[in-house]
């Protein structure tokens, strides 16, 4: 039938909104845009083309010359429902096609035939008198209270806009050669009703995702992400199944009778007697079910001047369509239901459209069994079949999914039917600005986030590359960009056919780069490519006729693809795994291809300010954290009177040892400022002696789980707090589990290495997220001295995970609730002295316990305090005893040297007319306490923190910015000018003393 060439169908006017697609919108917009009627239409395409493009006014004069051409040879011209490609038919044998499955299926009522230019006041009053019907429904059921004043706004009709809907028939995919099928198309998004089906489509959708966890799909990536996290979370087995299945024949066929029937038996069984997406928009059951049912008898469409009403199905381009289809499925078959309900959290369940699938964990009987109830589509007991597609692999939008023995495989599908070797055009994001090289580049990304393995990307790769000789580039360019994406990524240094990374490598790249764009993209920076599927999401180039490609040009070219060696050497191995997997999360990405337009410079300039600014920002809580520690410092001078000199002249000797290593603190840091070079692998590491070398002053947070634990055995420690030792039952391992905390106790019997688990759990959360890991060794005495791995994880905020994140890297049934006592739990891993830590330990209930002892006046302090009180004014031996002890309390800590202080004034005071001289001496040995104090707290300090420098060797550099400087300099000249008025109050205290 076809009596022409394919020619290939720009989509310029299409909007690429994901959300419209999953709606059947796709097709609707190809009507948008041709208008379907006939010849006479394509001055209506001329228009949405832009002028100002060369290859579009080549376009135009390209279609005008079409039009007249085929208009005198009595031509029509149709798209693909699918694919990009117009085909060429008799006009009379298309018509004749149209008439016969308007008459065979029934579908289409006649209700008034010629509606010529003479009747155009009938058409009117049609439209008049639905407008009518549906504004008295809206009404009726506002004023009795069904509606609330929002609903009516959201489903009430504009009457500048409003149309009559209209039929138009686009071409199926060829069952055998030039046999073709068609297939119905109504485009109503100018309807009376599609307001009302908008706002009752989100509702039953929010109902039916809700129970049964069906998940909408935007595009091909979107389905890979779903299934690699399903594989993760160890749902994928050897004898997983893939089922998918469409739901067309229902759409257009089932029985609006039949249908109100199944709603109503879905809200009653699984709603409740008000259906929401929100509390204060509840519609009645009742309610729902009049608007619906108004819908469903107001389908009236154009066809060649005649006028039609549906009488089964629903338009498709109607939102409500497709939920209704759904609905009407599992009412059919009533198994269905509830098996998707009940494995919801288990297994995957997505559309597109109405194309469905489902993972499958039973037999392929049972399968088969949910679907083999026949679906009555009308009340004569007409039936249809679900047919099912069931194995280890299939294709969904442009990707191509399966695996081996539960080995996900991920790649991108080409249909052999559909257009073959279309080069995409542009993004969304690039209307004009678009260079080859930049498209080039961002289908290789997505080629890269698609493929699972280096193979599929080698032949995603060469299709490409293929693709590109055939419209013409040469093959010197083709290969300057793919070696720059190579470089881009850090991928190679000479040539990509000789020395790339391991794939792996690059795919964790590639995504992470993805991840940082979209974030960039949402905060509303301009230019930025987030590489949409390139079959589903990309528009596509019109060409002429003469694209077609001469065996003489396309053979030699595909030869040369095909003979393409790839020559792969050995990699070096990689020093250590947990540089590899931070060497993910800290890298900054340079695009410096010379080739690129100024966005590409200004999506660089933004990448790196964006992960410059969160290094910058910590900087910045660090110190903070110093500045509040020095003011808390100054509020306890300023609010303690001293003593005497010699206890003043103490507290000026710690100001000064804290001025002085503030002041080098920061001026180290705004010398680093000017030239830092950050390597991929470098994490600023902090080590603790545990237990800690100088045991006085202030308690820091690594310290508190040995000051409070530190005198018990493991054994203790656990039967004091009941931790929970035990492993789980084997079974336990297929059942969900949820961890809704900040901190996690885990314990696993296992022999893996304590480094293989620590850099999965940095895998699993992601390093900026964690604020301490702590992974020792032990011994189960209860599981016949089996070696166990003992885990603390604190997260900076709380996490959700709702599966068992260990179980697959120690191959058992880990225990993750072992105890909820976060410092007894870390004192009880600690006593391993070779355990393996992360991060730095934080775990207070409060900010000021920063800066205070965790504890509290301790029983000496107490004794010092009553002994003192209780001195004999005639004797200053007892006096010296009791000062002695006031000032071993102060050498606890702080807050206790303090207190201590105000004990001894008052000691001091009584004692003073027996004992003078003793008190004296006791001031002198406070002195030396507190100086002792101070510089013990300087050479812990010095002593627990420990800076592994940055790598020199590596290439990434990062340049701090003048502004940084200036901020950095303030704000260690204004901590410097807080230390040093508190000095000057200090010696001003001692002057007028």
């Amino acid at each position: 039938m076809s009596e022409g060439s394919n020619h290939h169908l720009d989509k310029h006017a299409f909007k690429d909104d994901d959300d419209d697609k999953n709606e059947l919108s796709f097709t609707q917009e190809i009507c948008q845009l041709l208008q379907y009627l006939d010849l006479n239409g394509f001055s209506q395409l001329i228009d949405y083309m832009d002028s100002n493009d060369q290859i579009d006014e080549h376009l135009k004069q390209g279609i005008s010359h079409l039009q007249d051409h085929f208009m005198k040879e009595n031509y029509v011209l149709r798209t693909s429902y699918k694919g990009y490609s117009l085909h060429i038919f008799p006009l009379n044998d298309f018509e004749l096609l149209c008439s016969e499955y308007i008459e065979l299926t029934g579908i289409y009522k006649c209700i008034q035939k010629n509606l010529t230019t003479m009747k155009l006041i009938e058409y009117d009053e049609f439209l008049f008198n639905i407008v009518k019907q549906v504004e008295t429904k809206l009404d009726d059921l506002f004023h009795s209270n069904c509606i609330t004043q929002r609903q009516y706004d959201q489903m009430r009709i504009s009457h500048a806009e409003v149309k009559l809907s209209y039929l138009v028939f686009a071409l199926n995919t060829p069952i055998k050669g030039d046999i073709y099928t068609i297939r119905p198309v109504v485009v109503c998004n100018k309807g009376p009703t599609m307001r009302i089906s908008s706002y009752l489509s989100n509702l039953l959708w929010s109902l039916f995702d809700q129970l049964t966890g069906c998940r909408t799909f935007r595009n091909g990536i979107d389905v890979i992400e779903n299934f690699e996290s399903y594989a993760r979370n160890n749902y994928l087995q050897s004898t997983t199944l893939f089922v998918k299945f469409n739901i067309y024949e229902i759409c257009t066929e089932f029985s609006h009778e039949i249908m109100i029937k199944a709603l109503e038996h879905f809200l009653l069984i699984y709603g409740t007697q008000q259906v929401s997406m929100e509390e204060e928009e509840k519609l009645a059951i009742d309610t729902i079910l009049q608007l619906v049912h108004l819908v469903l008898e107001n389908q009236m469409v154009l066809y060649e001047n005649c006028l039609f009403q549906q009488t089964r199905g629903s338009a498709s381009g109607c939102s409500l369509t497709i939920p209704l289809a759904c609905i009407y499925l599992c009412y059919s078959q009533p198994a269905l239901m509830s098996v998707l309900m009940a494995q919801k959290q288990q297994e995957l369940f997505g559309r597109f459209q109405d194309n469905l699938f489902l993972t499958w964990n039973r037999s392929e009987d049972q399968l088969r069994f949910l679907f083999g109830k026949p679906i009555i589509v009308d009340q004569h007991s007409r039936s249809s079949q679900i047919k099912l597609f069931i194995g280890t692999s299939f294709h969904f939008l442009d990707v191509e999914i399966s695996h081996d023995q539960g080995h996900l495989h991920t790649r991108i599908y080409h249909d052999p039917v559909m257009d073959q070797y279309q080069l995409p055009n542009q993004f969304q994001a690039e209307r004009s600005s678009c260079l080859p090289s930049r498209l080039l580049q961002s289908m290789l990304m997505y080629a890269v986030r698609c493929c699972s393995s280096e193979e599929s990307f080698d032949y995603e790769r060469r299709y490409l590359k293929l693709v590109y000789l055939l419209y013409g580039f040469s093959e010197n360019f083709l290969d300057n960009c793919i070696e720059q994406f190579y470089k881009q990524f850090y991928a190679c240094e000479v040539s990509y056919l000789v020395d790339r990374v391991p794939y792996e490598t690059l795919r964790r790249r590639v995504m992470k780069r993805h991840a940082q764009l979209v974030v960039l993209k949402n905060k509303c920076i301009d230019h930025i490519c987030t590489n949409p599927s390139p079959m589903v999401a990309l528009q596509a180039r019109l060409f002429p006729s003469d694209t077609l490609f001469d065996s003489n040009i396309y053979e030699p070219i595909l030869t040369n693809i095909l003979k393409e060696k790839m020559i792969n050497t050995k990699q070096e191995k990689e020093k250590e795994k947990e540089e590899e997997e931070e060497e993910d999360e800290v890298i900054v990405l340079e695009y410096n291809n010379d080739n690129q337009n100024d966005n590409d410079k200004d999506c660089s300039t933004h990448q790196e300010q964006f992960d410059e600014m969160a290094l910058y920002k910590k900087r910045e809580e660090e110190e903070e954290e110093e500045e509040e520690e020095m003011q808390y410092l100054l509020q306890t001078n300023q609010d303690t009177q001293p003593i005497d000199d010699h206890t003043t002249n103490s507290s000026i000797h710690e100001l000064n040892d804290i001025l002085h290593t503030k002041t080098i603190e920061n001026n180290n840091r705004q010398a680093s400022n000017e030239l830092q070079t950050l390597p991929s692998s470098s994490v600023i590491v902090t080590t603790y002696p545990d237990p800690p070398m100088n045991p006085t002053g202030r308690i820091a947070h690594h310290n508190r789980s040995y000051t409070k634990y530190g005198h018990f055995d493991r054994q203790s420690i656990a039967k004091m707090y009941q931790f929970n030792l035990q492993s789980p039952p084997s079974s336990s391992g297929r059942q969900p589990i949820r961890l809704c905390r900040k901190s996690l106790a885990i314990i696993s019997w296992t022999n893996v290495s304590k480094d293989a688990v620590m850099n999965h759990i940095k895998r699993e959360f992601r390093i900026e997220n964690i604020q301490y890991i702590c992974v020792g060794k032990g011994i189960s005495e209860k599981h016949h001295q089996q070696q166990t791995l003992e885990i603390q994880i604190i997260f900076k905020e709380k996490v959700n995970k709702r599966t068992r994140f260990l179980d697959g890297i120690t191959r058992t049934c880990c225990n993750y609730q072992v105890t909820k006592n976060v410092l007894a739990w870390n004192d009880y891993i600690k006593k391993d002295i070779n355990c393996l830590e992360f991060g730095q330990f934080k775990w207070t209930t409060s900010h000021r316990s920063q800066y205070l002892s965790s504890l509290s006046l301790s029983t000496t302090a107490a004794t010092a305090a009553a002994a003192s009180e209780a001195i004999p004014e005639a004797t200053a031996q007892a006096a010296k005893k009791a000062i002695a002890k006031a000032v071993a309390a102060k050498a606890i800590a702080e807050a206790t040297a303090q207190a201590a202080k105000k004990v001894i004034a008052k000691a001091i005071a009584k004692a003073a007319a027996a004992a003078t001289a003793a008190a004296t001496a006791a001031a002198t040995a406070a002195t030396a306490a507190v100086t002792a104090a101070a510089a013990a707290a300087v050479a812990e300090k010095n002593a627990v923190s420990v800076s592994i420098p940055f790598d020199q060797n590596q290439p990434l550099v990062l340049k701090r910015k003048t502004t940084v400087e200036a901020q950095a300099g303030k704000r260690c000249k204004y901590s410097n000018e807080i230390v040093e008025q508190s000095l000057e109050l200090a010696q001003t205290s001692m002057l007028f003393k």
